[in-house]
């Protein structure tokens, strides 16, 4: 009996030790080029699983009261940059007079549900119940003002006084879509960067606010989407140990789309990351990321900002509302001038993504 056992704990530790290669290379991944290595596209998704996964071998472990243990509490330490960015609690702390507040939302085109009129009004309730000074959109539709489009609503109904639509897709007829930043604040100075894709609404764009006596830049990126269609995510929903010829296809189209979308989503990230370093002010930045935390995008991206999410986020953090996996993808970022004081994802499904709400201190001069 003991032999067995013995061979039993053999087998679970070298499980362990495979386990904590693979986490290696996942917190490999952020720093590593998809054009390097390309496979590092898929390690993002495993960071939350083989947390949970450590967490599990070190409870094995330690109830067994062997040094064993250790792999993976240094595996989880590591990690830190990525764990941390996987999973959180931290409480919210109480905001202050001297408070701002942002929201990042990505909108869908207001095509949940169907009747975009009833999506307006359920999009206006969480915009009017949290008061945000900053919104920035992405996936926005908008025609011409007086028309009924949700850009009335904010001016006329919830008080902006400024913002800033950019028409990356669409046309006269059916409306327009693409970034949008709306501002309590004045807007100084606006400008968009385009990511030069044809037929998607991903770019960036940014103003210069001024918020008391400084000026501040808020940005706001889409980066590209995977593109899977709803039978595409059937394949990823319904994976099997030994799929058939059909579902093997499936899953390798998903794989390449993926692969394909990542390897866009690293060169539009230098171009957001170039922006950064070449802003002379403090930078505020939202965006859909369409990847997660441990990825080369976000890594790229984030640079010396501070995750918000990082600082007062709880649980897993996630933001997408569709029928793929949820993922935390969509981000804001602020100057470490600012201090976070609360970070909430409003579980309200109005759009296949849930909107970030984020309420910052502003810095004293």
């Amino acid at each position: 009996m003991q032999r067995i056992l013995r061979l039993f704990r053999n087998l679970v530790f070298s499980f362990n030790i495979l386990a904590a290669l693979l986490s290696i290379l996942v917190y490999i991944a952020p720093y590593v080029h998809p054009e390097t290595f390309w496979q590092t596209v898929f390690l993002p998704y495993l960071s939350f699983p083989m947390l949970l996964i450590h967490l599990g071998f070190i409870i094995w472990w330690s109830l067994g009261r062997s040094k064993k243990v250790l792999l993976s509490l240094i595996t989880v330490v590591l990690g830190w940059p990525v764990n941390n960015a996987t999973v959180q609690w931290s409480p919210g702390t109480k905001s202050s007079e001297n408070s701002l507040t942002i929201m990042s939302y990505n909108v869908g085109n207001f095509r949940e549900g169907g009747e975009k009129k009833a999506t307006h009004e359920n999009i206006r309730q969480i915009i009017n119940s949290t008061q945000p000074d900053l919104i920035c959109f992405q996936e926005y539709q908008s025609r011409n003002r007086k028309t009924g489009d949700f850009s009335d609503i904010l001016f006329d109904e919830l008080d902006y006084q400024q913002g800033y639509f950019e028409k990356v897709i669409g046309n006269a007829d059916w409306g327009f879509s693409g970034l949008a930043i709306f501002s309590k604040y004045p807007i100084l100075s606006k400008n968009y960067l385009p990511f030069q894709n044809e037929h998607t609404v991903n770019g960036c764009i940014y103003v210069d606010v001024l918020v008391g006596i400084d000026t501040v830049r808020v940005i706001n990126i889409h980066l590209q989407t995977n593109r899977l269609q709803r039978e595409e995510l059937e394949y990823v929903r319904g994976i099997q140990v030994n799929p058939d010829a059909e579902s093997g296809r499936g899953i390798l189209k998903v794989m390449a789309k993926i692969k394909a979308a990542a390897l866009a989503r690293a060169s539009q990230a230098e171009t957001v990351a170039a922006l950064i370093d070449s802003t002379p002010y403090p930078i505020l930045l939202c965006g859909d990321f369409n990847d997660l935390p441990a990825s080369y995008a976000y890594h790229q991206v984030k640079r010396h900002l501070q995750d918000s999410f990082v600082k007062k986020g709880n649980g897993t953090g996630n933001t997408y509302a569709g029928v793929f996996p949820s993922f935390r993808i969509d981000q804001v970022f602020v100057d470490p001038r600012f201090k976070v004081k609360t970070h909430r994802v409003i579980k309200q499904r109005h759009s296949d993504h849930f909107p970030v709400v984020v309420t910052l201190e502003i810095p004293q001069p």
